[in-house]
């Protein structure tokens, strides 16, 4: 089989600019079976295609975004970001036509390629269309963490964004990586959308301590961590939560219990959240060292779509997590996984977890963790 996949990003685990739509068809290409023979096709802008990945294609090439300040200032008001107008040029299109007609399948990865497929003729070839997030909907979740000229601009974008989506060809098979946004989106365009979790490589998520930056100050494991990527908006209020909410419950307790909060690319209102008792540290190497060194992760988030990958991987890792139900949707039942909602209940489940010797926490074992092989064989059937 002869599967083109167009990413909107190389696929990578890069600590800085690996998001959701890197590290997906990173995980992805390296868990499919190798009767599959993959074409590459990325964008260039932020890391570059690891080689491991490139070892396991047949054929990479990494393009230059088309770039013009006039088009992305005349796309901005028409409610398009410049990530998505860029994507969504003639040439991309016409490029997007000619690659796909040479491949048996077609997988394109990342919300905003969406205009990419815009005017696809009929394939023979099924194509297929994943977004992390429906970005849609995404869009519109931002707006209620925002106020002014930002939260209208952005509910006008999910406007925009909206009948974009609509407008995606009806030979395209949609996917995205939680049920329940699969379920919204699809009510909202009025087609199938199907749901392909993301899996945990558990092999990968074991290895030596986590790094220190040299100019850390000295410090032991974390007692409680917050993982994710930092300049995403249901994550900086979630960390923001923690830090002025229920730390100080925790720390009426303990005060001496620290908190780590890391993750990719923190934005002012994260960094100033450092102190004496309080970790920032961005751009991690390895975010599951430090999760696996640290006594209990807390997600104590209010918004958020999909499933939340950290919860996923702190799990596998064997790491006591306390999370609202927004944090852990879609995690089924897991011996070592509370639902706090109120502050106070997250500093009660946090202390209790915390104080539980590591001998004396509910063991794992047994729970099956899905696996990223696991999804690579659900997009191979979405494409079947």
């Amino acid at each position: 089989m002869r599967m083109l996949y167009l990413t909107e990003a190389a696929p990578s685990r890069d600590p800085q600019f690996s998001d959701g739509s890197a590290m997906i068809p990173y995980e992805v290409i390296r868990a499919l079976p190798r009767h599959v023979e993959v074409t590459l096709v990325s964008f260039r802008g932020g890391a570059a295609v690891p080689p491991e990945i490139r070892e396991r294609c047949a054929h990479v090439d990494e393009i230059d975004l088309p770039r013009s300040r006039p088009a992305d200032l005349a796309g901005l008001l028409r409610g398009v970001y410049p990530a998505d107008s860029r994507r969504g040029s003639a040439r991309v299109r016409r490029m997007t036509q000619d690659l796909i007609r040479t491949h048996d399948a077609t997988l394109v990865h990342g919300p905003h390629l969406a205009g990419a497929l815009r005017g696809l003729p009929p394939t023979a070839a099924p194509v297929a269309f994943q977004t992390v997030d429906p970005w849609s909907l995404r869009t519109a979740m931002e707006a209620h963490l925002t106020s002014g000229p930002r939260a209208w601009y952005r509910r006008y974008s999910a406007l925009v964004r909206h009948r974009l989506e609509r407008a995606l060809p009806a030979q395209v098979r949609l996917l995205t990586v939680g049920q329940a946004d699969a379920e919204s989106w699809s009510r909202a365009l009025g087609r199938t959308v199907r749901a392909v979790p993301n899996g945990v490589d558990t092999a990968a998520l074991t290895g030596p301590a986590p790094h220190v930056p040299p100019d850390a100050p000295p410090r032991g494991a974390p007692d409680v961590c917050f993982v994710g990527s930092l300049d995403y908006a249901p994550n900086v209020e979630s960390a923001r939560r923690l830090v002025h909410r229920v730390a100080p419950l925790l720390w009426e307790q303990r005060p001496d219990l620290s908190i780590v909060v890391a993750g990719r690319s923190p934005v002012p209102q994260v960094l100033e959240l450092a102190s004496d008792r309080v970790t920032v540290q961005a751009n991690v190497p390895d975010l599951a060292a430090l999760v696996r060194s640290a006594r209990v992760a807390v997600f104590p988030d209010l918004h958020g779509l999909g499933k939340r990958n950290s919860v996923s991987e702190a799990l596998a890792v064997g790491t006591p997590v306390v999370a609202t139900a927004v944090a852990a949707r879609e995690q089924g039942e897991h011996p070592l996984l509370t639902r706090a909602e109120s502050d106070r209940d997250l500093a009660g489940a946090v202390l209790a977890a915390w104080e539980r010797p590591p001998a004396a926490q509910p063991s794992q074992h047994g729970v099956a963790m899905r696996t990223w092989a696991d999804a690579a064989a659900d997009y191979l059937a979405a494409l079947s």
